[in-house]
């Protein structure tokens, strides 16, 4: 069980813009805030070549984020990551890892949340996680990371 001492989030700051347009936190409810990078790899050995050439190709990002379930109340994720599963419009993502700093640099993105999973662990807190990945242009480095 985690006891009130627990800290959520103790550092990064994390918020998701509703389907009103509002910005929602998510600090006080994740766990871990994952960013995954990756760029494909073209290949373009041609006959004749010694060696395998590639080219840089398109970048791709997944975020995932972790945290515990609440599913009732004016601050609870539940519904609002509800509505944004499939959302046609997608969502825009906002994570600092250093919390709300101006000085400290935040990542910023349009995204489509793909997926939520929730797990009601006997004896245990109930947990989720979603999966988000890019709706339109990239995970950009926000120079002011403040809210």
């Amino acid at each position: 069980m985690a006891s009130a001492s627990h800290i959520q989030c103790k550092y990064a700051s994390v918020r998701v813009m509703t389907v009103d347009g509002d910005w929602f936190s998510l600090s006080p409810h994740g766990n871990t805030v994952d960013i995954s990078y990756s760029g494909d790899d073209c290949e373009t050995t041609a006959y004749g070549d010694d060696t395998h050439v590639n080219l840089a190709g398109l970048k791709n990002y997944t975020i995932t984020f972790n945290g515990w379930w609440a599913g009732s109340g004016e601050a609870a994720p539940a519904s609002l990551l509800d509505d944004l599963v499939g959302a046609s419009v997608g969502t825009e993502i906002q994570i600092n890892p250093a919390g709300s700093v101006a000085t400290s640099p935040a990542y910023a993105g349009s995204v489509n949340i793909s997926s939520i999973d929730v797990g009601f662990p006997v004896d245990n807190i109930a947990t989720m996680n979603f999966t988000a990945t890019p709706r339109h242009g990239a995970l950009t480095m926000v120079a002011d990371g403040s809210w």
